[in-house]
């Protein structure tokens, strides 16, 4: 039994104690509303008459506007479940306060059990929905949504039928007692979820209103979301339509068949039990069925245009066979089709303004519809005929209907929109100075940086004035040079006072040099007289030749080299490949004179530090490399194409810069594995290069996605620049890829399962057996939402707040990630990828019958053949714990010893 009822609900073995438990508690309220409801509207029928019903409509939602913001008061300091003991605990006491009261023979008795019972079903109800989806996340509330909120129509059934027994023992005043009832049974099963669950989405407001201002901020906030705005918009459209729908039946229809009360409640009670058992079938087999394969959005249509159907039907023919479809549609479904789908609009919506949105939504434009409903409803039945109300109200109510079906679009678009919106929560601070300078022009914005020597903002001001060629900011620049001690700023001045021609004339910079103490700012000073090559500067250079910097002897020669005037260059290089060799003496700065030379013969002094430990020596030696490839390229190739492997950003970044100015390059794969470097410098600046030889580069970029062992994040970037340029065939392709992919998952999962059912004792190794398979699978999952993402037509931001969410420990933001996956354009991948989000198995079993349910074929593996499987799959560290595992270190060769001691971290005894 509980196997069909696994499929037919979807839920797991493991979730069915708490699942239950919230199906109790929708069933409790259920039981207790729908006498309620029966009841009062049939006491204020007969006792008020029909003709008050717009009267009431009006005085309940006034009464629950109040209430909504009693609500989000409580909300404040009060969790989900406390509020909802609140909610039942004085529903208890009304109740029993009006069953007292009937015993009076006042007609507002009526009229105040029927406000009251509609208050408390409103509030509660909408408490209700939200209390059971703070426990679980968007896609759980897909699949066991069915199964819990079914305790609406069950409970409905069940008191339709008691209600039609009772009344023929009791009158409808004390059956009032079941509700009450019900309500303190509410508070036993809450205090059970209390104690035995956690939400996951806290409800309580993250902020207090405690003035008429705060409250103005929150409703600024809810105005801000054009998703509630939209959904506003939809709530009083439904709810003209409700309203005018239930007049209908309740005040024209039904007293019209069934003029005595007492037949009238009994007629609502079978029609309970009936209309219940269709809705029922309904939530079991549709709902799920249309959130699962239409989503949230594009089901929110289905109900309006339900209403415009039952709308129309009674427009055709107004009898009792179409009030009883109007009733079915605007009752009944309301609460096993749209509650379910309408709902869920509120998990694009951030926590923090649940509480805020719904007293909005419920306690501001639920009302406010409602008393223009009855306002509509009083004019017109007041104003027109008998005949003309048959023809007027259903007209309106398909009016209405059609409004709130073409508003369900913008909602629908607006929720996948906003869900992923709340899968990025960083937000980008302001720079520092925006909020200082606020008001200012440009240039007052410059003249104050440097007047008040603002160090923080004076490089973005530096680049103002070279911009712009601001030239009277120039003696500025100027004092500020002496007076600043960092170096990185002088040279920043420097470089904005070389913007301007002239400014910088040997002159000036000869005197600077003299006046300057600093051997690092000599030595830059140096460099921009150097740049002075046709003029005969030796005797001012020399003298700094045999300075005793380092730095600035080598700059020195650099200059002098490069003087047109200098003739004994080769002394340069002797003298600067002597001084390498002083162990006295720190190289670097001569290592890079060497390459500024671009003398061919400077290699061999170079090449000394290509392999240097020193990584400062190493970046400087590939970085003269690449200075020299300038003058022989192909020479050097070798050199450079290995510093794009190497792990400093810079060597990869002078390597690739020097590579790129060959005219042909055959070999293209060193530059697509730049792609999976971790630098977004690196990727950036190799995916810019790429782009422009995008036709040659193509044939390894597909070469490279078909390649098993790259990482998914290369791969999302190789995709990320030739998708554009793939064929219909090739995309196609990327199809079978990801198929396969997800295949690999199932068996990786499935080894995993199987490795830890066959060695159970091996606790420590299983640890990092497990990390190890979750990071292939993590591989796997993200290739496959790479091709998601780009045959869906997203983008980068898309891959990147999935992957986060899908990660994350927090399971609404898990949640929302797989329900933002699912609305992508790509259906069949994100599906099979989303469903195996859902269903993780946990046994051999479970995963056979979840990839049979997926691939429509039989998953088989030869169970003999695992061990050597797990060795084969692509990751290293894993293949070294299956062998140390399997073999006790007794049974691997020479060159495995070495691979997995290395990988494992021992000493190898070979």
């Amino acid at each position: 039994m509980l196997t069909i009822l696994e499929k037919i609900f979807l839920i797991k073995p493991n979730e069915w104690k708490h699942t239950s438990i919230f199906f109790f508690l929708v069933f409790l309220f259920s039981l207790g509303a729908t006498f309620s409801r029966s009841i009062s509207i049939t006491l204020l029928i007969e006792h008020m008459g029909k003709d008050s019903l717009p009267l009431m409509f009006i005085l309940t939602d006034l009464a629950a506007m109040v209430g909504f913001f009693v609500y989000v008061k409580l909300s404040q300091k009060n969790s989900g479940a406390v509020i909802f003991k609140y909610l039942s605990l004085a529903n208890f006491f009304l109740t029993l306060l009006s069953w007292f009261l009937f015993s009076f023979s006042y007609a507002w008795i009526y009229g105040y059990f029927f406000v009251l019972s509609s208050f408390f079903f409103i509030l509660t109800f909408i408490h209700a929905t939200s209390f059971v989806a703070s426990y679980y996340n968007v896609l759980e509330m897909k699949r066991m949504g069915s199964f819990i909120f079914s305790g609406i129509p069950l409970g409905a059934i069940l008191g339709g039928s008691g209600l039609v027994f009772g009344l023929k023992f009791f009158s409808p005043e004390y059956l009032v007692i079941v509700p009450a009832v019900c309500s303190l049974l509410t508070i036993g099963v809450i205090g059970l979820i209390d104690q035995n669950m956690t939400p996951i989405i806290s409800l309580l407001s993250r902020k207090k209103l405690d003035s008429i201002e705060d409250s103005g901020n929150a409703l600024g906030q809810v105005f801000h979301s054009r998703l509630i705005v939209y959904m506003a918009l939809g709530i009083f459209f439904f709810v003209l339509t409700s309203k005018v729908i239930e007049y209908q039946c309740q005040g024209i229809i039904f007293p019209e068949y069934f003029p005595l009360p007492q037949d009238r409640a009994s007629f609502l009670g079978v029609y309970e039990i009936v209309g219940n058992i269709l809705a029922l079938f309904i939530q079991v087999f549709v709902t799920s069925k249309l959130l699962i394969w239409m989503g949230v959005g594009c089901s929110n249509i289905i109900y309006p245009a339900l209403l415009f159907l039952g709308s129309l039907n009674l427009l055709v023919v107004f009898g009792l066979a179409s009030g009883i479809f109007a009733q079915f549609i605007n009752q009944e479904l309301r609460r096993s089709l749209r509650a379910p789908l309408y709902n869920l609009l509120y998990n694009a919506i951030p926590s923090s303004l649940w509480a805020s949105s719904k007293a909005f939504l419920n306690g501001v434009i639920f009302p406010f519809s409602t008393i223009v409903a009855g306002i509509f409803l009083f004019l017109v039945t007041k104003y027109s005929s008998s005949e003309h109300l048959l023809t007027i109200l259903p007209f309106a109510s398909m009016a209405f209907a059609c409004c709130a079906i073409f508003l369900a679009l913008p909602q629908w678009k607006n929720y996948n929109a906003q869900i992923l919106v709340l899968l990025e929560k960083q937000s980008l601070p302001l720079h520092s100075y925006q909020e200082e300078f606020r008001g200012l022009n440009l240039d007052q914005q410059i003249e104050d940086i440097l007047a008040k020597k603002n160090l923080v903002n004076l490089p973005i001001a530096l680049d103002f004035i070279r911009l712009t060629q601001a030239e009277k900011f120039l003696p500025l620049v100027k004092d500020f040079f002496w007076e600043v001690e960092d170096f990185g700023l002088r040279r920043k001045c420097l470089q904005t006072l070389s913007g301007f021609p002239n400014v910088l004339n040997p002159l000036v910079l000869q005197k600077a040099i003299k006046e300057e103490s600093s051997p690092a700012i000599i030595a830059l000073l140096l460099e921009y007289l150097g740049n002075f090559r046709s003029l005969d500067l030796r005797d001012k250079i020399l003298p700094f030749w045999k300075h005793s910097s380092a730095e600035v002897s080598s700059q020195a020669a650099v200059c002098l080299y490069q003087n047109d005037f200098f003739q004994e260059k080769e002394k340069i290089i002797k003298w600067l490949g002597k001084q390498l060799q002083d162990p006295k003496q720190d190289p670097s700065p001569f290592i890079r004179a060497l390459g500024k030379t671009q003398n061919p013969s400077a290699f061999p002094l170079i090449e000394l530090f290509i392999n240097s430990p020193n990584g400062k020596e190493q970046f400087l030696a590939y970085q003269a490399t690449g200075r020299l490839w300038e003058t022989v390229p192909k020479k050097y190739a070798p050199i450079l194409l290995k510093g794009l492997e190497n792990p400093d950003q810079k060597i990869k970044l002078t390597s690739f810069k020097a590579i790129t100015r060959l005219e042909v390059i055959n070999d293209w794969f060193p530059i697509v594995s730049l792609l999976g470097d971790k630098s977004p410098v690196v990727i950036r600046t190799a995916k810019d290069f790429l782009r422009l030889h995008i036709d040659d580069c193509k044939r390894t970029c597909l070469d490279c996605l078909l390649a098993d062992h790259l990482p998914a994040l290369q791969k999302f970037e190789i995709l990320s620049l030739i998708h554009e340029h793939l064929n219909r065939e090739e995309i196609l392709s990327l199809e079978d890829l990801g198929q396969k992919s997800l295949q690999k998952i199932f068996e990786v999962h499935y080894l995993q399962i199987t490795l830890l059912t066959q060695y159970p004792e091996e606790k420590e190794w299983n640890i990092l057996f497990t990390k190890c398979f979750q990071e292939l699978e993590e591989n796997y999952w993200l290739w496959i939402l790479t091709i998601i993402t780009y045959q869906s037509g997203k983008d980068e931001e898309f891959f990147w707040r999935v992957n986060r969410g899908i990660v994350s420990s927090d399971k609404s933001f898990y949640g929302n990630a797989l329900e933002a996956l699912s609305h992508s354009k790509e259906k069949k991948l994100s599906r099979a990828l989303v469903k195996y989000h859902q269903f993780r198995p946990t046994d051999s079993p479970s995963l056979k019958k979840l990839y049979y349910d997926i691939f429509k074929e039989e998953f088989s593996m030869d169970n003999l053949a695992w061990k050597k499987r797990i060795v084969q799959l692509p990751h290293d560290f894993l293949r070294a714990v299956a062998i140390y595992t399997f073999g006790k270190k007794n049974v691997f060769s020479t060159e495995e010893n070495s691979r997995v001691s290395e990988l494992l971290g021992y000493q190898n005894s070979s």
